[in-house]
């Protein structure tokens, strides 16, 4: 283990299902601190833009939640008309901003979000990796599914225990499962009408 693989799980002890928003910031002064640039999160940004794109076409207006630097949201990019993004760490916000100029980001929760309130209704809500960094991860579904027609989410399966419960209870949940070099994710979607 590096020393800055040290310091990422160091930085991240008691963050899952907490609302510990200054730690994550905190993450940030590393540049891609999730090890995001690597062929196994690759092969996760391309498989969740094919389910995406096999569900829902191509949305015209797609909201990220837990956009972090930009990296996925790169992805989500090549198959959206228009992309906006939220995270709760401004350090990331900014190195999004950076990134995309002809897309809309804003450090914010979910629920203090101007921007996804003043653009919504989306075509598609996304939050991929970040429920388990929520303390409320049904009232946040709830306001996920007051901001869009449809909301995808993607998680690793270490934390299906906690999530599938509380997914699954939505209505028509579409379910798939996928994996590379030893991590599974679940990804689940649904309508919200």
């Amino acid at each position: 283990m590096t020393l800055r693989d040290f310091w990422v799980r160091l930085t991240l002890r008691g963050v899952h299902f907490t609302n510990r928003h200054a730690q994550l910031n905190q993450l940030y002064r590393a540049k891609d601190p999730w090890n995001l640039d690597t062929p196994r999160e690759k092969y996760r940004f391309t498989e969740t833009n094919r389910l995406i794109q096999s569900a829902f076409g191509r949305p015209n207006k797609l909201l990220e939640i837990g956009c972090g630097e930009g990296i996925q949201s790169r992805y989500l990019r090549e198959i959206c008309n228009e992309l906006y993004g939220i995270d709760v760490a401004a350090r990331a916000v900014e190195r999004a901003k950076e990134s995309l100029p002809d897309c809309k980001f804003e450090a914010a929760t979910l629920e203090t979000s101007t921007l996804a309130r003043k653009e919504a209704p989306f075509d598609l809500v996304i939050a991929a990796e970040v429920l388990y960094y929520i303390s409320d991860v049904r009232a946040s579904l709830e306001l996920m599914e007051s901001l869009g027609a449809a909301c995808f989410v993607t998680y690793y399966e270490k934390m299906a225990t906690k999530l599938d419960p509380i997914i699954l209870e939505r209505k028509n949940v579409r379910t798939a499962k996928f994996a590379r070099e030893g991590t599974s994710w679940t990804a689940c979607w649904w309508n919200t009408d």
